[in-house]
């Protein structure tokens, strides 16, 4: 289970498939992701990985839990019978944010990455967080990307706005828009599709950088980039 922030539905759903809950990843310790794992570890007692730079959750039943596992950037962990997770250290939209790389092909990544855009970046260190989305970047481009909302098709709008001409974004928001019609949800994404609809990991490209020098002449590199479409995406 990622980022439970409710519990009613999680042991519902594990009751009702008979399932076996082995352990709990937590991204970052905003509410809407660790609500619900007070009630959960009640419900079945598993170890609950998070940021060794975690504050505090806030569970509702600790009853003398010990099962927190702290992790580091680096760390292998296993999360079921064989299945190991790499953690990837990924703040920027809090300072304990992390990702956990399942089986070498499965990422999820909280609120750091969105399909077509990225979270908000509470800490206000700009370069902590683009650090954090070049870091998955760089992952195989065949990744798929679980984030930890879906706010697919208005990241989609927004980058349109951004790079109108980006004929990959057009095609992405029919693609969408079909997807939520046929299955109701719009992710996992693909690390590869993101790499070429998602203005905050195209930085580097010209379009994307004219587009933020119209809104800050001042701007001089990626990072300025990026800073400048953060803030207007924080207003948009």
């Amino acid at each position: 289970m990622v980022d439970p922030g409710q519990s009613l539905q999680v042991i519902n759903y594990i009751t009702e498939h008979r399932l076996e809950l082995k352990s709990i990843l937590i991204t970052h310790s905003h509410h809407d992701h660790i609500g619900g794992v007070g009630d959960i570890i009640d419900f079945k007692n598993v170890p609950v990985y998070r940021s060794n730079k975690h504050v505090k959750i806030p569970y509702s039943n600790m009853n003398g839990y010990s099962g927190e596992v702290s992790v580091i950037d680096g760390d292998t962990i296993e999360v079921l019978p064989d299945v190991l997770a790499k953690v990837i250290a990924t703040a920027g939209h809090t300072l304990d944010g992390v990702s956990f790389l399942v089986d070498e092909k499965h990422l999820f990544c909280g609120d750091t990455l969105f399909s077509a855009g990225c979270g908000r970046v509470f800490t206000k260190d700009y370069a902590l967080m683009y650090q954090s989305l070049q870091k998955i970047k760089k992952l195989n481009p065949e990744t798929l990307i679980y984030p930890g909302h879906e706010y697919t098709l208005n990241n989609l709008f927004f980058a349109k706005a951004v790079a109108p001409n980006n004929l990959d974004i057009l095609q992405h928001i029919d693609e969408i828009k079909g997807r939520l019609e046929t299955r109701g949800i719009s992710i996992p994404t693909m690390l590869a599709t993101e790499i070429k609809i998602n203005p905050f990991l195209r930085c580097n490209d010209k379009d994307i950088q004219g587009f933020s020098f119209q809104l800050n002449p001042e701007i001089k590199t990626e990072l300025d980039c990026f800073i400048t479409l953060r803030n207007y995406k924080d207003n948009y």
